[in-house]
């Protein structure tokens, strides 16, 4: 009898579990438990089970499996776990057939003729080529990765995507960022006549409200339902049980929010619940914000077992690994108008170039730590030497309270006093000495800044022209609403007194689409997060524009001498190597054109990685070293 090693699914704990069979060699056990230690962080193993997490589990069986030939044993599947082995076999074997080659996709004519028949609004909501493009290439995945740029109708592929597939599936999940929710709650009556059937006609519903009234929906007999990431975290295991009982679809839309895997909450519950389904999309139009290693997770959680992550951290790169197994809509692909970015150099007062002084100091005493390669508080406290730089270059009353507290010489205290006494940095009069102009060219004016308070004090500024306002605390509501976000998006759209929208990234940079009201965009400042910055850019400049249109992004800089470390240098240098990881990956000219841009010219704390901060020291120090006939530098680029 050949030693054996049987795969079992526990149920109740959502693992899987190896039971050593008699026969089977220490060197075997040995050699399988070195894969689970590789595969996942604190394996339970004795001298006959071992209990990993069911990924876990299948990374295991799929690293191991070259070994059975040559020791002599055997895998095998008991009833637990038979029919999951047998559905991770289909899709890796899927991928490889798919990558490569696209031989397997279904013909036009087919999907269009399904289409119709579920009801399709074939004559006012046809499908775009590249929408049906990347439809029969998604068609032929077992699991799909759309990563198409905003506005190219990611919503709209994955729906008809998921009325193509329904025949497999019970019920559909999306998990989405708030500001997602009325895209897809509107895509239903968006593209289906008022005659398709009416299960096919079914709404999403929002899974909210709490965990009691969250589990009583789930059992309601609904069969779309839509959660928040922030939500989901809160229910995982109503969520896990619903997709342990029921053939179930889920889609991620931006991705992006799990990019931190099992080190954040969020990554760590969608791992472990994934591979319960039975098809998997993710949806990003940023799937590496900070770096490589943002996708790995994503990879993970759609093909669980296949060892992507691993390999992306061992230095594969991402690009060799997903081949064919996403699709990409560009900006050139839509053929938008090209859009123009300006650098305006802002001029700063004695006072405030000396408080950068104080906060260089600050940072630089971090440096060695840092370069040490402590972590912990070190990095928290860096990290908050950062955000204070960035506060400082930008509105510098906002860190007088920290200096005051912290630095208590009387040359300090001087300077500070003079910064007080300015009031308005140069380069908040400047954003709104510009949005005047614009305003008086008969333009509608966006605004971008990362800090609320800065916000606030520019609505002030600009408050005869009823500026509409949108920060964490704006919720989301109904349009009828001033208050909330579609009331204040509604007011800047259709109220032709209301010319100014000042805006923070990470509360509107998703979901909102502006260009056919707005073609200038002004960034007061911009953080180390490379999503929020591209995905702030196309909220006016996406699929829709007029050949004609003319979309214009001012970025104010602080024009400082050579001899001080710009952190408006730093960012810009940082966004561009971050930009061109994601270049790199999607093979996109329009990303390539940004990092030359940069070249020539969420929350926003924890977005600051190691590498950002070490740039930044980079950039202060670069000056101390600089030759002594170096000449001063008029404007950053």
């Amino acid at each position: 009898m050949i030693p054996t090693i049987v795969l079992s699914y526990e149920e109740r704990s959502s693992a899987g579990v190896f039971t050593r069979g008699a026969g089977v060699t220490d060197n075997i056990w040995i050699r399988l438990k070195q894969y689970a230690q590789d595969a996942e962080s604190g394996p339970r193993i004795s001298s006959h089970r071992l209990e990993l997490t069911w990924p876990g589990a299948l990374n295991v069986l799929r690293e191991s499996s070259p070994l059975q030939h040559k020791h002599n044993f055997i895998f095998d599947v008991d009833e637990s776990s038979a029919e999951r082995i047998q559905r991770f076999m289909e899709q890796f074997a899927n991928v490889s057939s798919v990558s490569g080659s696209i031989a397997s996709q279904m013909p036009e004519s087919e999907i269009l003729a399904r289409l119709e028949n579920a009801g399709w609004r074939m004559d006012s909501h046809q499908l775009k080529d590249y929408q049906l493009t990347n439809l029969k290439h998604l068609l032929a995945l077992s699991n799909g990765a759309n990563f198409s740029v905003p506005g190219a109708g990611k919503t709209t592929v994955t729906f008809a995507l998921h009325l193509l597939s329904r025949e497999k599936i019970d019920a559909l999940i999306v998990v989405a960022p708030n500001n997602a929710f009325p895209a897809w709650e509107g895509v239903v009556e968006e593209c289906l006549h008022p005659t398709a059937s009416q299960d096919l006609r079914a709404g999403f519903v929002p899974l909210t409200g709490g965990e009691s009234k969250i589990a009583s929906l789930l059992v309601s007999g609904e069969r779309r339902f839509i959660i928040s990431y922030e939500q989901l975290v809160r229910v995982d295991q109503h969520i896990s049980n619903f997709m342990a009982t029921n053939k179930v679809h889920l889609i991620l839309d931006e991705s992006h929010r799990m990019k931190s895997g099992h080190s954040s909450q969020r990554g760590a519950v969608l791992l472990s619940m994934g591979y319960l389904a039975v098809r998997r999309d993710i949806l990003s139009g940023t799937p590496m914000p900070q770096g490589r290693q943002d996708i790995a997770s994503q990879l993970d959680f759609l093909w669980p077992g296949h060892g992507y992550g691993s390999k992306i951290s061992a230095g594969h790169e991402p690009r060799d690994l997903i081949g064919d197994i996403y699709v990409r809509t560009t900006k050139k692909d839509l053929k938008l108008p090209k859009r123009t970015i300006k650098t305006v150099p802002v001029t700063l007062s004695d006072a405030h170039l000396a408080l950068y002084g104080i906060l260089k100091s600050d940072l630089t005493a971090r440096a060695s730590e840092l370069r040490s390669g402590k972590g912990g508080v070190a990095l928290i406290n860096a990290r908050k030497c950062v955000m204070r730089i960035l506060q400082a270059a930008t509105n510098p009353l906002l860190v007088l309270p920290h200096l005051r507290q912290h630095h208590d010489t009387d040359e300090t205290a001087a300077i500070l006093d003079a910064v007080q006494s300015e009031g308005a940095s140069a380069r908040v009069r400047k954003t709104v000495e510009l949005a005047q102009e614009l305003i008086s060219a008969g333009k509608k004016v966006l605004i971008w800044t990362i800090f609320t308070e800065t916000l606030h004090q520019l609505a002030h500024a600009l408050n005869s022209y009823n500026p509409a306002t949108i920060h964490g605390a704006v919720l989301l509501g109904d349009a009828s609403d001033a208050a909330s976000r579609q009331g204040q998006l509604k007011r800047f759209k259709d109220d032709p007194n209301c010319h100014v929208m000042i805006a923070n990234p990470a509360a509107a940079s998703e979901g909102i689409s502006l260009h056919t009201h707005c073609h200038d965009a002004i960034y007061v400042d911009r953080s180390y997060n490379a999503t929020h910055y591209l995905q702030s850019i196309d909220r006016i400049h996406r699929l829709g524009l007029k050949p004609d249109a003319v979309t214009t992004i001012y970025i104010m800089q602080n024009a400082l001498p050579r001899d001080v470390g710009s952190i408006d240098r730093a960012v810009a240098r940082r966004l561009m190597t971050k930009i061109g990881n994601m270049q790199e990956l999607l093979d996109d000219p329009d990303l390539q054109e940004l990092t030359l841009d940069e070249e020539e010219a969420t929350s926003v704390e924890n977005s600051i990685d190691r590498r950002d901060i070490i740039e930044l020291i980079e950039e202060i120090e670069r000056p101390m070293i600089a030759a002594p006939d170096e000449q001063t530098d008029d404007q950053t680029s």
